[in-house]
């Protein structure tokens, strides 16, 4: 009940604070000169029609030069592609530097004895956003972290994503329509987790089946590689990725790659390219609604060296050996295989996914390393009340059939409301819940999160 009470009473102080009006809007609003909401429902969580604008290289679906109110920088005239391939083929920059950031200010409150819940709203983070085309067939995006809580001053200033993609390679000279092959290169979110990807998520909490780990891998972190995606017939969606499968730098210190894949379809309400009726204005009114289904399967494939230094033990076709740590002990192998559904009707979301994940160790096994399979799914209903008012609740269960101290079974569930200020202005309260964890000693835990982009 105490969970409960505080999230009520921080809906309360919430009500209570009046804030003067932002003027601040994001990168691509400015460049519309449009309203967030036009491409989000809630900031960062996008409509049918963001998605469809973030697939078409953040280009809007049909005639994008007619939307666009800030002028483009040429780099070169049209007359030079007649001369193509005896002059550069013209492209453009931004008018202005393509520059964004967004912020997180929260207080934590965790059922511990000894703690109390604290209303100093102190920083959790700043992100720097860059993202934009070179014309019509290229786009760029990236975020770098400038700050965030618990972290010291030489660990900050990290690198999330940041890629190019090349659209509609095979529609160059016409020969094929739009959408169909995209090539994206760089560092990405992978597109494994396209249907529930992290930065369309409107709670705090992470997605449990992108989040959970059995050694240091888990689906939702950034990776360096090149992604082939694209749109069939309008409906049925596609991404095929290799990636380092490198989790502590950009750069890869093994030898294997690792690859993902994803096939969706999308059965009624707006198609995934968003092009329809053309008009002078972008719509803002109604947005949010997108009576459909999506239906997606996903996989990963990845592997990893397993070395440290000194002595450790293993087991040999039964035997117990000792073997020097500084040789390469095993190979890590991991698999996840998964399915998701996205439901809307209305002002109502009901979202499902699941996991299957693998783990093993070849040759070696060290001493305390099992081979693992999991079984990780979600259950996900959202609700509009208002445009500016919605509220998440989210069961979670995560299950092991090999467990250790840093292998744990989890079942939880996330209680979210969010408030919209303003578009680019969110208040969020979240409450998670842990079900059966005394021996792992979780703490149920409330949040209050404020997010402002500019």
């Amino acid at each position: 009940m105490k969970k409960i009470f505080f999230l009520l009473i921080s809906v309360f102080i919430f009500q209570t604070i009046s804030v003067s009006q932002s003027e601040a809007i994001p990168v691509f609003a400015r460049k519309y000169r449009t309203s967030c909401s036009t491409c989000h429902i809630v900031v960062f969580k996008r409509n049918a029609f963001g998605e469809a604008f973030r697939k078409n290289g953040y280009r809007i679906p049909g005639d994008d030069e007619f939307f666009v109110k800030e002028e483009p920088v040429s780099l070169g005239a049209e007359a030079w592609k007649r001369k193509f391939p005896d002059a550069i083929w013209p492209g453009t920059l931004p008018q202005t530097v393509p520059i964004g950031f967004y912020s997180h200010l929260r207080a934590t409150w965790t059922e511990d004895s000894g703690s109390s819940p604290t209303f100093t709203f102190d920083p959790h983070e700043l992100e720097l956003l860059i993202g934009g085309t070179f014309g019509d067939r290229i786009s760029f995006f990236g975020t770098w972290l400038v700050f965030e809580e618990g972290h010291s001053a030489e660990n900050i200033g990290r690198l999330g994503e940041l890629f190019v993609q090349f659209n509609d390679i095979l529609d160059v000279f016409g020969s094929f329509g739009e959408n169909i092959l995209n090539v994206k290169v760089g560092r990405m979110e992978i597109g494994a987790i396209q249907s529930f990807k992290e930065d369309n998520r409107i709670t705090l909490a992470h997605y449990k089946t992108n989040d959970y780990k059995v050694d240091k891998f888990n689906l939702r972190k950034q990776q360096s590689g090149i992604e082939l995606n694209g749109i069939l017939f309008d409906r049925f969606d596609y991404a095929f990725g290799v990636v380092n499968g490198n989790l502590v730098s950009v750069k890869d210190n093994n030898n294997h790659k690792d690859f993902y894949w994803r096939v969706a379809y999308k059965l009624f309400g707006m198609s995934l390219t968003g092009i329809g009726p053309e008009g002078e204005t972008l719509s803002t009114a109604e947005n949010w609604r997108d009576d459909s289904i999506q239906v997606a399967a996903f996989g990963y494939h990845g592997e990893s060296d397993f070395a440290t230094t000194g002595t450790t033990t293993a087991t040999v076709a039964g035997t117990t050996v000792v073997v020097p740590k500084s040789d390469t002990v095993g190979l890590h192998s991991f698999d996840r295989l998964g399915f998701d559904l996205r439901a809307l009707y209305s002002r109502f979301e009901l979202g499902f996914a699941y996991v299957k994940g693998t783990d093993k160790m070849m040759p070696l096994k060290p001493a305390g390393f099992a081979d693992v399979d999991s079984h990780v799914y979600f259950v996900e209903g959202q609700a509009m009340i208002f445009p500016w008012l919605y509220t998440v609740v989210r069961y979670e269960d995560e299950r092991h059939k090999q467990a250790s101290a840093t292998i744990k079974d989890v079942e939880n569930l996330v209680l979210n409301l969010t408030v919209l200020q303003r578009a680019n202005v969110r208040w969020s309260f979240e409450g998670v819940i842990f079900f059966n964890d005394d021996a792992h000693k979780n703490s149920d835990t409330g949040k209050i999160n404020l997010l402002f982009a500019f």
